[in-house]
């Protein structure tokens, strides 16, 4: 009977390789738990698409640093024999970090200089009928768009092959398989915010670029906004993609932190060596990270921003409402208050919390002095210290 170790085989394609090891480890954390209600409920949809993708994150972070601490690179390159046996990592994950539109996540750079995300990656395989490794559950009514937040996946082959490790794990080399089942067993522990937030983070200086990625990003859509803004036209979308950049400012710069310490701790209890020892060392202290002055003060810009963005989207709705000149929900007029309020508390002064100071009953369209505040921060948002951009403020 073929075993495990003699049906071994380290030529096998390093991509196909990675997914399997990804759906495996997805497959541990959906079934986790699943007697239990509240875990059950929360993951019966699948992993939400962002947190998928800094699975992959944080598996081929781990995953390299074991690859280079066990030579297997060395043993490669010199063309030595290795056997199913050796405590070494036989093969990389075939992806490179990239920045991308939900931050840092794992990509195949293309010839023309663009990276082809995971998320889409996958898509276009099942697209071409290629093996389908993972499902895609998209929101009720809403298009196949793979990197929509919303969207969620599964595992793609069948419970029977994935719930035997020896069976779907049967191509890996015995020490590979104890590490991918150390780090399924320590995933499955993890909520789908900390995997997000421990794929997301790894030390401050990472974090710190991540940050001002997002403010970079802000930018196109905030000239946008105040373009039309001048103009009196639509700018519905342009509001609603300022608010999601902002909002991963302040995930990033502040809340992320509470979800990546509880998920660090998981997983370094969950780990034997060496992978405990390679967390410690790809996933730094959280103290390291938000505790860095830099951070902190991109933390206040980012608790000034995104109120603002949240004023800008209320202020796009209700431009394009219909009824906007005889009759405004109560929700949007408290939607706008606590927005301006929140402006106001974190810095960001002047802007009118009530529709009446906001529309002209006339013609519907903004107030003129409500325009020019509303310019004039949104302006101002965009600006950053040249010494934090490029991390040397002190």
């Amino acid at each position: 009977m073929e075993t495990p170790e003699s049906s071994y085989n380290s030529s096998k394609k390093p991509l196909v390789r990675s997914f399997e090891f990804l759906e495996y480890v997805l497959y541990q954390w959906y079934t986790f738990g699943s007697s239990s209600e509240n875990i059950g409920n929360v993951r019966q949809n699948g992993l939400p698409a962002i947190s998928f993708d800094k699975l992959l994150t944080l598996i081929a972070r781990l995953w390299e640093e074991l690859y280079e601490a066990t030579d297997g690179q060395k043993l490669l390159l010199v063309g030595s024999e290795i056997s199913p046996d050796d405590e070494v990592v036989t093969f990389r994950i075939p992806m490179q970090e990239r920045l991308g539109i939900h931050g840092r996540g794992m990509a195949i750079p293309k010839k023309d200089g663009s990276n082809l995300h995971l998320l889409q990656l996958l898509y276009d395989l099942r697209q071409k009928g290629a093996q389908e490794w993972f499902a895609f559950v998209y929101p009720d009514g809403a298009p196949e768009k793979p990197d929509d937040p919303r969207t969620h996946l599964r595992h793609g082959h069948p419970e029977n092959l994935l719930k035997d490790p020896l069976l779907w794990l049967d191509k890996f080399s015995s020490f590979e398989r104890r590490i991918i089942q150390e780090i399924s067993n320590a995933v499955r522990l993890l909520s789908s915010e900390e995997i997000r937030a421990l794929g997301t983070h790894e030390n401050a200086e990472k974090t710190r670029e991540d940050i001002v990625y997002e403010f970079e990003r802000m930018v196109r859509p905030i000239e946008k906004i105040v373009k039309a803004l001048s103009d009196n036209s639509d700018f519905r979308a342009s509001a609603n993609e300022f608010v999601v950049l902002a909002d991963e400012a302040v995930r990033k710069s502040s809340l992320n932190r509470a979800s990546y310490e509880a998920a660090r701790e998981k997983v370094y209890g969950a780990a034997g060596n060496p992978l405990r020892d390679v967390i410690a060392k790809c996933k730094r202290p959280s103290t390291e990270i938000w505790d860095d002055q830099t951070i902190n003060w991109l933390k206040l810009r980012a608790s000034s921003i995104f109120p603002l963005s949240q004023y800008t989207q209320v202020v796009a709705s209700l431009l394009t409402d219909p009824n906007r000149t005889t009759r405004v929900p109560a929700r949007i007029e408290s939607t706008l208050k606590k927005a301006a309020d929140l402006c106001h508390d974190n810095g960001v002064t002047g802007l009118p919390g009530r529709v009446l100071d906001v529309l002209s009953q006339d013609s519907g369209l903004i107030k003129e002095e409500c325009r020019k505040t509303l310019i004039a921060a949104l302006n101002s948002s965009i600006t950053l210290d040249p010494r934090v951009v490029h991390g040397d403020r002190k």
